[in-house]
């Protein structure tokens, strides 16, 4: 049986999160801290309601584990909340300097849930993605160390990169504990944004020296940059310590 309309899917599933606690954090500290670019894939806008007059979303990333409650102007794996669009049923998430994303509003529907509760093709779906990523993610890593192993300019880059993207870290969490609508919390998001586009500039130079390697020479550059990323956020990498 389908729900009658988005709107009341939205306050359905409202319903349904506020009986549960506002915010689930993700899994495991790797998936905290992926790079925001590779979030989108799997994401899902569940609900919509107003809190004290603020409209606030219902995001949540299977994948991932997380399920969390934001407003515009927060930032979600390095996604920055936009508006919400009724007219068309999307969230516009803000990234970066490359534009924006629309997440569309779910419509859920009886037999949808159904078919998640008993792991339809669309779970499997993305969990064929998500391994597919991480296969990517190995080989990539495995590559970049045999390289920096060698080369004293990568590794000068890596110990720069470690300290810049544990700043952006230690950014983030403050400004996660800041109290809401506090000027503390906004001089921290305006840091945040700050610290992301040097992880961003940082990736791109260190795509740029490794190009020369045949590893790395026939593969997309931007692909490159966003595995980089990908490492420079795993606990691994951030650490200097195997798999």
């Amino acid at each position: 049986m389908n729900m009658p309309n988005a709107p009341f899917v939205s306050i359905f599933a409202a319903c349904l999160t506020l009986a549960m606690p506002v915010a689930v954090v993700a899994a495991d500290d790797d998936a905290a801290d992926m790079a925001p670019e590779n979030v989108m894939d799997g994401l899902e806008l569940r609900s919509v309601i107003s809190f004290d007059g603020v409209p606030h979303y219902s995001l949540h990333h299977p994948d991932l584990g997380t399920a969390v409650w934001v407003a515009a102007g927060e930032l979600f794996h390095g996604l920055e909340i936009g508006e919400f669009h009724a007219d068309a049923n999307h969230l516009v998430l803000h990234y970066g300097d490359d534009g924006a994303f629309e997440l569309r509003l779910a419509t859920a529907t009886i037999a949808e849930m159904e078919a998640e509760a008993g792991g339809g093709g669309e779970r499997r779906s993305r969990a064929e993605r998500r391994r597919e990523a991480q296969r990517q993610l190995r080989e990539f890593t495995g590559n970049w160390r045999e390289l920096a192993d060698g080369s004293p300019e990568l590794r000068a880059f890596e110990a720069e990169a470690r300290e810049l993207v544990n700043e952006f870290r230690g950014v983030r969490r403050a400004r996660q504990r800041a109290e809401r609508d506090s000027t503390e919390r906004a001089e921290l998001l305006r840091q945040e944004r700050a610290l992301w586009r040097e992880v961003r500039l940082s990736s791109e130079y260190g795509a740029l020296q490794a190009s020369s390697d045949n590893r790395f020479s026939d593969s997309d550059p931007r692909q490159t940059e966003r595995l980089l990323r990908r490492m420079m956020f795993t606990r691994s990498w951030r650490n200097d310590s195997p798999d």
